[in-house]
């Protein structure tokens, strides 16, 4: 990525001597190896064979050792960088980038020295010819660091030159990976070509065109379901990139090879070496911080008053997040944070971030005192009327009187016979909701069922025009009782129902009535 710095096998304290291939890499490179066996001397030339020869195919990273630099671990640290105030409160995450410069890798030492997270280079777009290439261990380290447990993300580095080019390069990424599950966001890689002069640097694209073209790619990314991010060095972002113009909708990833950064721009990942060194990596590796934040719920404790019912309660949290149930029987958690309540009780639920940090919250899965039925009551006139009666919860039905109405397991409830019963809900903690159900003829207009039309009708029809003291606009009735209600028979219950019984229960105007 920045600069010329993908790196040199160790020495591991044998004495150095040149490379074979001095003419291949003249003026480009600089290896250097170990005395060894002349099966190892084989295959190292094959190696850097392999690298030259990806490097030929205008890789625009490259393996070099112009500088011959020693690799060691006075390279920075997260413990020895100073850090933003801004992430004072953040997890700092220990991560690498790699690509096939880093050669074959073992995962697990990787892991087990640290490393946290890890950005993997999908490919390339060749900086003279502009073919789009697959990094040769794209699919191995992609497989490889997720085996080992690692936050996983990638990054493409582009030499497009318009935004459909950028759309091309996040296209090829997504049907790379087909859905694969990523941790970490998926980067455009915007650089200067370092060692040569590259098809992007020479296109004389203005602070407006580059920065469209990693809208795009980044629109294309989200597009296809991943998060996206902009991979750029402190340069690049501060005079070649409209940088407050993405820094609002993606990551930024910053290059910036010190100990102190002085960027004052938005970022979530510092990229502050290129000569690190990690366990099970046998080459230079840049060397990266992730600021992530730490998972937090927002509530202490949560009710939820019926069974089956879900919800995925307010959080904050980077990295890839697992949650556990203290009593799946109680309150399940899917992968992604959804809490089901299974029965009545009460269940610890935990969130784990792979930044090593975690939060719990209580959830109480209980009901209200009553269940809530969709009838209050049922009034039906003719023998063989029903109607479903329904519950908020999962319940079980009963009638107090068969000979009046009958109720069947899913909750239709059918006249049988002249008189009063009731309907009994009941849920498996015992809890029970009631309706009363009456079998009768009544004259058109008591609506309170007590045998006479009077002012208490009247009142009743008010209460419920105005949807007083039922808990909603409009009780449920069945067809029966809204035509008792109905006084003047217009299809609407309201104040004119009302005249009419007043009228009716006072004999006046009873003969056009």
């Amino acid at each position: 990525m920045e600069f010329f710095r993908k790196g040199r096998r160790f020495a591991k304290g044998r004495r150095l001597a040149a490379v074979l291939c001095a003419g291949l890499l003249a003026a480009q490179c600089a290896f250097v190896k170990p005395f060894v066996s002349a099966a190892e001397d084989a295959a190292y030339a094959q190696d850097v064979a392999e690298r030259y020869a990806l490097y030929q195919k205008e890789d625009p990273e490259r393996f070099t050792e112009s500088e011959a630099y020693t690799i060691s671990r006075a390279t920075p640290t997260i413990s020895s960088l100073t850090h933003n105030t801004r992430f004072a409160n953040y997890v700092k995450v220990d991560g690498i980038d790699v690509s096939k410069f880093q050669g074959d890798i073992n995962w697990s030492k990787v892991a087990k020295d640290g490393v946290k997270q890890v950005i993997i280079r999908a490919g390339f777009r060749a900086y003279a010819t502009g073919e789009v290439v697959e990094d040769p261990k794209f699919r191995t380290n992609l497989e490889g660091a997720t085996a080992a447990g690692l936050d996983v993300g990638l990054y493409f580095f582009t030499q497009a030159l318009n935004t459909k080019e950028a759309v091309e390069e996040a296209d090829f990424v997504l049907s790379k990976l087909a859905g694969y599950p990523l941790t970490l966001p998926i980067y455009i890689d915007i650089e200067n070509v370092d060692y040569d002069t590259g098809r992007l640097d020479s296109a004389g694209l203005n602070n407006a065109q580059r920065t469209a073209i990693c809208k795009a790619f980044c629109d294309t990314i989200e597009a296809g379901g991943y998060r996206a991010g902009v991979y750029a060095n402190k340069y690049w972002l501060t005079t070649q990139l409209n940088a407050g113009e993405l820094e609002d909708r993606y990551a930024i990833w910053l290059a910036h090879y010190t100990d102190k950064t002085d960027y004052t721009g938005e970022y979530q990942t510092w990229q502050y070496s290129c000569k690190g060194t990690v366990s099970g990596i046998d080459y230079a590796v840049d060397r990266d911080v992730c600021y992530s934040k730490k998972v937090s719920y927002a509530a202490d404790g949560l009710t939820i008053e019926e069974i089956g019912a879900a919800v995925k309660p307010v959080m904050v949290g980077d990295g890839k997040i697992t949650y556990t149930s203290s009593d799946p029987a109680v309150a399940s958690v899917s992968s992604t944070g959804e809490i089901k309540a299974i029965r009545s009780g009460t269940a610890v639920i935990t969130a784990t971030s792979s930044n090593g940090t975690k939060d719990t919250i209580e959830i109480t899965v209980g009901y209200e005192k009553h269940i809530r039925l969709n009838y209050d009551h049922m009034v039906f006139a003719d023998i063989g009327a029903s109607e479903k009666l329904s519950s908020s919860v999962q319940v079980s039905f009963a009638s107090t009187d068969e000979s009046v109405v009958t109720v069947s397991k899913d909750g239709v409830v059918e006249a049988v016979g002249f008189g009063t019963a009731d309907v009994i809900a009941e849920d498996d903690n015992g809890n029970k909701g009631v309706c009363p159900v009456t079998v009768a003829v009544y004259e058109k207009g008591d609506c309170n069922l007590d045998g006479r039309v009077n002012a208490s009708d009247a009142a009743a029809v008010l209460s419920c025009a105005a949807g007083l003291g039922v808990g909603r606009s409009m009780p449920n009735m069945t067809d029966y009782e809204f035509g008792l209600y109905d006084y003047n028979a217009d299809g609407v219950v309201n104040a004119s129902d009302a005249s009419g019984i007043l009228l009716y229960s006072a004999k006046l105007g009873a003969g056009s009535l």
